[in-house]
């Protein structure tokens, strides 16, 4: 079967009877020989919102094991009296996508989580057993289909042992740790009647939109290529259009956010700028999610599009931590937690380059400054390796590059920062102090 349609049926527990039926649609096919073509499990998280695992039959990093949200939130009920007819001759199955959208029929809202292989987890291609626990975490489990050959079973019944047989793993996701923001610039106490803000990083129910910047991208030594990108995030703000809102000012959906009235006073999300063009999903006029420009974070994403890390709050802590007075400002203390309700310390730019056998990323921090240095030489595990903030008068860097010490008329390696504000250039040279990964900035 070649359909990318599943249906997805609602049961009445008392009697067994199909109450609803939606449209699930697979994944699109890529380049790649093989495609998504099969439910590998999948486990209700509550919300009328399920966890689903689409996988294909592809063994190995280049596997398609994809772990999404589901939402039925503005589907179509196909069991419902007002249900679109569908086309004459034709089963559910044998519909396209431009059909299901020309008939009106709308599918599950679909938002994709994860690639396992991506993240590591490359235990065979049948990713099966999927349950939330108690502490809110995914647990996922492969099927080793008992450790026997894919062989018939004859008439005495036997079966055959596979003597390499694949190993059963377990893997656990965690979800929203790590990932928090300050959301608002006048959180803080009053001060002579006018509010203030303050660092106050935390989780929000918001989704941080990527929208990177710059990428720069680098291979490892087995070969596999990777992309690094800045989040920085933007806006179509113009004469004649502006999808800017804050999100004080948009009506939420009462079930999706029964605290919405806490939620959008401006010392919460009040004052965080959203998107108006994105989020109503059962297209009610109220919005049932919430996203905002950038994801204040640089994330590091394989050959095919997957995420397989992100730095999430790494950024806004180590700036917090080690510049507090500059902490979401726009370049000094005058401007403290001034840049919180918007995009944050604002990842730029980035550039990757290597020092003595390592791989490092720079980012470059547009509104507070600086530049942010992570070891990637492992991409599934990078790590923060140094922050040096900017001084001497520059502001605001806007492009990155690296000089590797074979081209640098020092012998060693050089970092070049643009700055859109103050019009210089700063360049910056790369000393190893300790250790045979731990790179810092040297003075100008």
């Amino acid at each position: 079967d070649n359909s990318d349609v599943i249906r997805v049926l609602g049961i009445d527990p008392a009697d067994g009877t199909p109450v609803a039926e939606y449209v699930y649609l697979l994944e699109g096919s890529d380049y790649r020989s093989d495609k998504v073509d099969k439910i590998g499990d999948a486990v209700y998280a509550g919300g009328g919102k399920f966890f689903v695992v689409e996988r294909d039959s592809a063994v190995g990093a280049t596997g398609k094991k994809f772990v999404f949200e589901m939402d039925l939130l503005g589907a179509t009920n196909l069991l419902s009296g007002s249900a679109p007819v569908l086309l004459p001759g034709m089963t559910l199955e044998q519909h396209l996508p431009d059909d299901l959208a020309f008939l009106g029929i709308q599918p599950v809202h679909k938002r994709k989580v994860l690639n396992l292989p991506s993240l590591g987890y490359l235990a065979g291609d049948k990713p099966e057993g999927l349950t939330l626990l108690p502490n809110g975490r995914l647990a996922v489990l492969n099927d080793n289909d008992f450790g026997l050959l894919d062989e018939p079973i004859p008439g005495d019944g036997t079966v055959a042992l596979n003597p390499n047989p694949t190993t059963t793993t377990l893997g656990i996701i965690s979800f929203g740790e790590g990932n928090g923001l300050d959301a608002s610039d006048v959180d803080g106490p009053e001060v002579e009647g006018e509010a203030t803000g303050r660092i106050n990083i935390q989780n929000w129910p918001v989704f941080g939109s990527y929208m990177p910047d710059a990428v720069a991208s680098y291979a490892t030594a087995d070969g596999s290529h990777y992309y690094v990108t800045a989040n920085e995030g933007d806006s179509r703000d113009y004469d004649g259009f502006s999808e800017e809102e804050r999100i004080g000012g948009v009506t939420l959906d009462e079930t999706r956010f029964p605290d919405a009235a806490t939620l959008q006073e401006p010392g919460n999300l009040g004052r965080l700028k959203t998107s108006n063009q994105f989020g109503d999903l059962d297209g009610d006029g109220d919005v049932d999610q919430l996203y905002s420009y950038g994801a204040r974070s640089f994330s590091i994403w394989d050959a095919y599009g997957n995420l397989v890390f992100d730095s999430g709050d790494d950024i806004a802590r180590i700036t917090a931590d080690l510049i507090p007075d500059r902490f979401n400002s726009n370049g000094g203390a005058s401007s403290f937690d001034s840049r919180s309700d918007d995009k944050g310390a604002e990842p730029e730019g980035v550039a990757v380059g290597q020092v003595n056998g390592r791989t490092y990323a720079f980012i470059g921090l547009e509104r507070v400054g600086g530049i942010m240095i992570y070891d990637v030489t492992h991409p599934y595990a990078p790590h923060f390796v140094g922050y040096t903030p900017a001084e001497g008068g520059d502001i605001s860097p806007e492009g990155v590059a690296f000089v590797a010490a074979e081209d640098s008329p020092t012998g060693h390696p050089l970092l070049l920062l643009a700055h859109e504000i103050s019009g210089t250039v700063a360049v910056y040279e790369i000393e190893v102090m300790y250790q045979q990964y731990l790179p810092v900035m040297a003075k100008r």
